[in-house]
């Protein structure tokens, strides 16, 4: 073996030597992270076993967060009845969707999409109408003022306060209680303007007769709230004695009458009456019983034997 042989010779040895000298340090290099990765997974053991074993304190459970109030989420909101172009009650309509949009802000954030609320609750000719000026893409259809302003020009063009002054002018109480009288009166003063002062005659003035009768006498109250109780609790007195009357009327006919000692049961009918009745001869009629004969018919029988 020359001398170039020997020197690749241990040059390959040297090489070998080298590549097992790190083959070395990689499997101890292993075998230490072996071993700590095995003693994390036993810690992670003894850890999990204590948490199993040992008692558990008692959990405290946290207050559930407060709930956000909405502005006007005050459950579920019944819609606006819907309106057909009746007379008398537009205003009405426009005061439910008013309050529905004070209620949902939110939900309508341009005037335009409140006006698209309220068209779909229109319907009949107040439907036909709206969808008309929506077609042609009207400015009313952009501005709630100006489109509740032409709805009520359109199906209530006679409601003026003063109108409504005359009808409260005109109401009576009539057959109907007071406290009926009562709801119509306040829905009617509300849109007449009238002061109270005014009022307060005006419902005097229309009270029923047999209320008016019972107030009379009484000193009546300076303001308008109290005449209304005043004349509610009257009334109220004045219909339960008309009721209690009616029962004891018909309590008094369902009792039998009392019967006198020693006279007729008022029960049993009393015997037929005999009735008078025509002689053969064609003469007056004479009555059975007890009945006087004339002194003609006295003498008569007398002559022909006959009895009296």
């Amino acid at each position: 073996m020359d001398s170039a042989e020997a020197e690749q010779m241990a040059a390959a040895l040297g090489a070998q030597d080298a590549r097992l000298s790190r083959q070395e340090e990689f499997q101890t290099s292993l075998a230490s992270h072996i071993s700590l990765l095995s003693s994390q997974i036993q810690g992670l053991r003894d850890l999990f076993v204590q948490d199993t074993t040992a008692p558990r304190a008692p959990t405290v459970e946290a207050a559930p967060p407060p709930t956000a109030v909405v502005h006007g989420s005050g459950g579920r909101l019944a819609p606006p009845e819907k309106f057909a172009g009746e007379q008398g009650l537009c205003k009405t309509f426009l005061i439910d969707c008013s309050i529905h949009f004070e209620l949902t802000p939110h939900a309508f954030p341009t005037e335009r999409s409140k006006v698209a609320f309220m068209m779909t609750h229109l319907t009949g000719r107040a439907k036909a109408w709206a969808s008309a000026e929506w077609a042609r893409d009207s400015p009313l259809c952009f501005s709630l003022t100006e489109f509740k302003a032409a709805l009520q020009r359109v199906f209530d063009p006679v409601s003026t306060d003063r109108e409504k002054a005359q009808e409260l002018s005109r109401l009576r109480q009539g057959d109907s209680s007071v406290c009926d009288y009562v709801i119509h009166f306040r829905t009617l003063a509300a849109e007449s303007g009238w002061n109270s002062t005014a009022l307060y005659d005006v419902f005097l003035k229309g009270l029923g007769a047999p209320v008016q009768d019972l107030l009379v006498p009484l000193d009546l109250p300076p303001d308008l709230d109290s005449l209304i109780a005043l004349a509610i609790r009257t009334d109220n007195r004045l219909r339960q004695l008309r009721r209690d009357r009616s029962n004891s009327s018909a309590t008094a006919e369902g009792y039998p009458r009392s019967r006198a000692p020693g006279g007729p049961d008022p029960q049993r009918a009393p015997p037929d009456q005999p009735g008078p009745f025509t002689t053969e001869e064609g003469g007056e009629p004479m009555q059975l019983g007890r009945a006087r004969l004339t002194t003609g018919e006295r003498l008569r029988r007398q002559q022909e034997g006959r009895c009296f």
